[in-house]
């Protein structure tokens, strides 16, 4: 088998805007990172201001399903990225619908709780891009492709 390593960005390898996922083949080891690897990585991430980093990550096209890479190596820091995502994914989600009820709420409601809300508003707008400007951290990680 011949390997062509090159740099590839994380969000272009698994583009958000597709269900494309990726295969752990049956040979692989159990995902076994424990909190400490965990709060390793989130905490490395978090306080990068610049792309951060995540590692290689070895990759090869499945012969059944072209479009879906079985992963050869970086297979727990991919799963734990993985799940951070969907993590911050299921909390903006949660904020969009308060902030869409307190949206409704504040088109019939008085003056005083109509500045109340726009406050709260603006609050979750303040989270929301903080969070946004994180996942960008995301797009720019760096995976090599085999």
């Amino acid at each position: 088998m011949q390997i062509d390593s090159h740099p590839k960005q994380f969000a272009e390898l698994f583009p958000v805007e597709t269900t494309k996922g990726f295969i752990i083949p049956e040979y692989q080891r159990r995902y076994s990172w424990k909190n400490e690897q965990i709060e390793q990585l989130f905490n490395d991430i978090w306080e990068e201001d610049e792309g951060y980093y995540i590692g290689n990550l070895l990759v090869t096209n499945d012969p059944e399903d072209k479009d879906r890479p079985d992963v050869i190596d970086g297979q727990q820091r991919l799963i734990t990225t993985s799940l951070l995502l969907l993590g911050i994914w299921n909390k903006l989600e949660i904020m969009w619908r308060q902030l869409s009820a307190l949206s409704a709420e504040a088109q019939s409601s008085d003056e005083e709780q109509t500045l109340n809300v726009s406050k709260d508003i603006k609050k979750i707008g303040k989270i929301q891009d903080y969070i946004l400007h994180r996942l960008y951290i995301f797009e720019a990680c760096v995976v090599f492709v085999g």
